[in-house]
C-alpha cells in the first residue's frame, strides 16, 4: 500500500534588529504564518538546530 505525501513549502522574509546594544545578539520577530504552521501560542518554547546542506547554512526551527 502506498501513502501519498504532500508536502508544502513556503517562505517568509524577515529583518534582524539588535537585541541588546554591546551585544551580539540580534533578534526577529517570527511570522504569522510560521506561527500558525508550527501552532504556537505565547511563551511557547522552540528548538534551533543547525545543519550544513549542500554547503549552505541553514536552521531548522522546531515547537517543543
Amino acid at each position: 500500500m502506498y501513502r501519498s505525501i504532500s508536502l508544502l513549502i513556503m517562505g517568509v522574509t524577515t529583518k534582524v534588529a539588535a537585541a541588546k546594544k554591546g551585544t551580539k545578539s540580534l533578534k526577529s520577530t517570527i511570522p504569522e504564518s510560521i506561527v500558525e504552521f508550527l501552532k504556537l501560542k505565547e511563551r511557547d518554547e522552540v528548538e534551533w538546530h543547525m545543519e550544513t546542506q549542500n554547503d549552505n547554512r541553514v536552521v531548522v526551527i522546531k515547537k517543543k
